[in-house]
């Protein structure tokens, strides 16, 4: 495993064995695993996929409800409370 510096996640080399430091052999599935739960990462988005993940673990909802005190850890969570709670469309 590679701990990343920049973030509180590591890459996981998985096939049938552990790869030594560097890059993976050509073919093999990179994955990110969450430090919290284990649960893995894959695909083009999987570090978006991990940082959203993150935030159920942190508690952190950036995004806040210009109408009244809701916050919420997603942008499209927030919207969907806007549309159900005020009856707007934004």
């Amino acid at each position: 495993m590679l701990a990343c510096a920049r973030r509180s996640w590591e890459l996981v080399w998985y096939g049938r064995q552990e790869f030594p430091v560097g890059v993976p052999p050509l073919g093999t599935k990179v994955a990110l695993m969450c430090p919290v739960c284990s649960k893995l990462f894959h695909g083009r988005n999987k570090k978006q996929h991990l940082h959203y993940h993150m935030m159920t673990h942190t508690g952190e909802k950036p995004f806040h409800c210009p109408h009244c005190p809701h916050r919420a850890n997603r942008l499209s969570n927030l919207k969907i409370h806007v549309k159900t709670k005020h009856g707007l469309l934004n």
